[in-house]
């Protein structure tokens, strides 16, 4: 590894640093992109640290755990129904958009699905190969639509956001940890040092059983569920709020390693299937949030990330920052990616069938 991953490191909290003073959306994470990005572009020797991964989605899961309240429990039923239609939409979404970009520019039928499948950039790219598809493209294309997702909806959410009244069972978490900081009493369990530790320990045991489930983004769950756990029995959970730009950072420095020159040199070919993914996938996620509103148990903000096709602990952790219910949001996150890991091979499969006819 060498001093790869320090140089990445400086790359990334110097992009933070300038997209705070250039005031964007999230500037821990997407200016640790940006950062890490032309660094990798330039040098090739991007590098993050042992099990960033791990350790990023694992503390995001704090913050969303922490957040979790014996009501949000009671209303989690009320999430089977948004959960169902955001699946549905992503199914029909596939189909629709993938068809389009097969009858707009020169790609294959199986090319042009996997690009518009909402589920990990590393492993749709690996299901090409399954496909006969073109590998590099899938990877490139779904590789900015991660990237793009993050740089573009943010802002929009949040724009958007403004115009809406602030959800009242939305809980602040930057409150949370100025209460909980408080709260301290006599005894070893109301210092804040321990209750830190016993909270970082409860989202690593849990994340790590997560990773060798095998289920898909069960880091991110099990971590929440375990600090959800110890919070609502014993009510001693505590995290500093101050740390999650630091969990940001790093969400963003991974992301932005993935870019290389040669995903850059193959832009030329891509640009416009790329950015015609990108314009369906606003639309469809403004309009499929509407749907799920209506549906109850979830508010349009809360809608908008949880149908923002990027990564659950991306978009828990940027609706923590906005605005917006993030236990919901990881949930439904979550019963994406299963559908897309278990359901979406078939569908895809049944497409090609269906349109090469």
């Amino acid at each position: 590894m060498g001093l790869n991953w320090l140089f990445t490191l400086a790359a990334a909290a110097a992009g933070s640093i300038a997209a705070k003073k250039v005031k964007l959306p999230v500037p821990y994470m997407v200016g640790a992109m940006i950062g890490t990005a032309v660094y990798n572009v330039i040098t090739g020797d991007a590098e993050t640290v042992w099990n960033a991964k791990f350790f990023s989605q694992a503390l995001s899961g704090i913050f969303v755990g922490l957040s979790i309240s014996r009501d949000d429990l009671k209303s989690m039923g009320r999430l089977i129904k948004p959960a169902f239609i955001l699946c549905i939409g992503f199914a029909f979404f596939t189909a629709g958009a993938g068809y389009l970009i097969y009858r707009l520019y020169s790609l294959d039928l199986a090319t042009s699905f996997l690009v518009c499948v909402p589920g990990g950039m590393i492993d749709i790219s690996l299901m090409a190969y399954d496909f006969n598809a073109d590998p590099v493209m899938v990877s490139f294309i779904q590789t900015f639509r991660v990237f793009s997702v993050l740089l573009i909806f943010p802002p929009i959410i949040s724009v958007l956001s403004k115009h809406m009244k602030k959800n009242p069972g939305q809980t602040n978490m930057e409150n949370i940890g100025k209460t909980e900081e408080k709260s301290g009493g006599g005894g070893p369990w109301n210092r804040t040092e321990v209750r830190f530790l016993a909270t970082t320990a409860a989202a690593l045991g849990g994340g790590y059983l997560g990773l060798i489930s095998g289920i898909p983004a069960a880091t991110l769950t099990f971590s929440m569920l375990a600090v959800a756990a110890f919070n609502l029995i014993s009510g001693k959970a505590y995290f500093p709020d101050k740390y999650r730009k630091y969990v940001q950072l790093v969400a963003g420095t991974i992301i932005g390693a993935g870019i290389t020159i040669e995903t850059v040199i193959d832009l030329r070919y891509a640009v416009l299937p790329m950015l015609t993914v990108i314009f369906l996938y606003l639309i469809f996620d403004l309009l499929i949030s509407i749907v799920m509103t209506k549906t109850g148990g979830v508010d349009y903000l809360t809608s908008l990330f949880a149908a923002s096709p990027a990564g659950a602990s991306d978009m828990a952790l940027i609706a923590s920052e906005i605005g917006g219910q993030s236990p919901k949001i990881a949930l439904l996150h979550v019963c994406r990616l299963l559908s897309v890991y278990m359901l979406f091979p078939t569908w895809v499969k049944f497409l090609i069938s269906v349109f090469s006819s």
